[in-house]
C-alpha cells in the first residue's frame, strides 16, 4: 500500500541521520549526499525493476513484515476513505502505470465511472421512437402492438405520450379477458439531466423495469428501461428476439452503417476522430445543427474528414446513417473543419 511505501522511505531515509548524529558536520553532509540516491535507488528503484514482473506473489511474502512498520506510519498518517471519484481514478491510472492492473479492467472500472455521471438522456429512447399503448386500446389491438414491436414492456399513456401512467407486461396478457382492465404496472419518472447511476439505484430500489424521463416542461422526452442502463454497464445484452445491427464490410475508406440517434463519442471512437461540440447528443441532431435544417434522404454531408451519407430520413428526422472515413466521392454540403 502507500503508507508501506511511505514507511519504508521514511524509514531508510532517517536511519542514516540518527546514526550521523554525533559525528562531524561534514560526516553528516556526506551521509546525506551518498545514502539520499540510494535510499531512492535501493528503495524504490531496485524494488520496482524486480517486483513488477510479479507483483503479487511478492506483496504476499513482504506484506507481512512491512505490516509492523505501516501500522506505526498509520498512527501518523490515518488512512482517509477514498469516496470522490477523481481519487478512485487517479488510483486506478497509478495501478495501471506501474503494472498492477490490466488495461481491460483499466477500460471497465472507466466505463463504471463514466457511466455514474452521464446524464440520462444520452442513453434513452426518445420520444419519437416509444412504442406505447392508449389505455383504452382493444385487446386485439394490444396483441398486435407486443407481436409487432417485438417488446416485453409498453408503456401506456392516456391521450397522449405526456400522460404515460405506467407499463403493460406482455406476460399479464395470458390472464387478460375481454372487458378487463389494464394490469398497469407503475413507472419511474426522472428529469432528462439525472446521472444514470443514480437512476439504476432508484429503479432498483424501487423495482422499476422502466422510467418516463421528463423535459422541463414535464413533457415525456423519452423513456428508459433497466436494461438500457444495464447494457450502458456491460455491453448489449441480446435475447431471443433481438437481432445484431451490423456495419458494411470495409471495402476501400471503412463505412459504417447505423441510425441517427448514436452518439457522437461511439464515432469518434470508431473511427479516431474528434467531431465539432454542440448541444446535440446523437449524430442525427449534430448534422441537422450544423446545416440548420432537417437534411432529405441521398445527401452527403463531410465533418472533420468523415462522411455522413443519409440513407433514410422523414421530414422531421434522419433515421439512418452511412458514414465512411475518407472522401470516396466529395460532395461537401457543409464547410470541411
Amino acid at each position: 500500500s502507500a503508507t508501506t511505501s511511505l514507511g519504508v522511505l521514511l524509514i531508510g531515509a532517517t536511519l542514516p541521520g540518527l546514526l550521523a548524529g554525533s559525528g562531524t558536520t561534514r560526516l553528516v553532509a556526506l551521509l546525506a549526499l551518498v545514502c539520499a540516491p540510494l535510499v531512492l535507488f535501493a528503495a524504490y528503484l531496485v524494488p520496482r525493476w524486480l517486483t513488477l514482473p510479479r507483483a503479487q506473489s511478492v506483496a504476499d511474502r513482504v506484506l507481512p513484515i512491512l505490516r509492523p512498520w505501516s501500522r506505526v506510519v498509520g498512527l501518523l498518517l490515518p488512512a482517509r476513505t477514498v469516496t470522490r471519484p477523481t481519487d478512485l481514478r487517479s488510483i486506478w491510472r497509478e495501478g495501471a502505470a506501474v503494472g498492477v492492473r490490466a488495461d481491460d479492467e483499466m477500460v471497465m472500472v472507466g466505463g463504471v465511472m463514466a457511466f455514474t455521471v452521464r446524464p440520462v438522456r444520452e442513453v434513452m429512447t426518445p420520444r419519437t421512437d416509444i412504442v406505447a399503448i392508449d389505455e383504452n386500446a382493444a385487446l386485439g389491438d394490444i396483441h398486435l402492438v407486443f407481436a409487432g414491436s417485438g417488446y416485453s414492456r409498453i408503456p401506456v399513456f392516456r391521450g397522449s405520450l405526456d400522460e404515460i401512467i405506467g407499463m403493460l407486461h406482455a406476460f399479464d396478457l395470458f390472464k387478460l379477458q375481454p372487458g378487463d382492465p389494464l394490469p398497469v404496472r407503475p413507472v419511474a419518472v426522472t428529469p432528462a439531466s439525472r446521472n444514470c447511476g443514480d437512476l439504476l439505484l432508484d429503479m432498483q430500489r424501487e423495482r422499476r423495469h422502466l422510467a418516463v424521463v421528463l423535459d422541463e416542461f414535464g413533457g415525456t422526452l423519452g423513456i428508459v428501461t433497466l436494461e438500457d442502463l444495464l447494457e450502458e454497464l456491460v455491453g448489449e445484452i441480446f435475447d431471443e428476439h433481438d437481432e445484431e445491427v451490423r456495419g458494411h464490410p470495409s471495402v476501400g475508406p471503412a463505412i459504417f452503417e447505423t441510425d441517427g440517434n448514436v452518439a457522437p463519442e461511439a464515432i469518434e471512437e470508431r473511427f479516431g476522430v474528434s467531431l465539432p461540440t454542440g448541444r446535440s447528443t446523437t449524430v442525427a441532431g449534430l448534422l441537422i445543427e450544423l446545416a440548420g435544417r432537417i437534411p432529405n434522404p441521398g445527401e452527403r454531408f463531410t465533418v472533420r474528414g468523415l462522411e455522413f451519407d443519409v440513407v433514410q430520413a422523414s421530414p422531421t428526422r434522419i433515421e439512418r446513417l452511412l458514414i465512411r472515413s475518407g472522401a470516396a466521392a466529395p460532395v461537401s454540403l457543409l464547410p470541411t473543419a
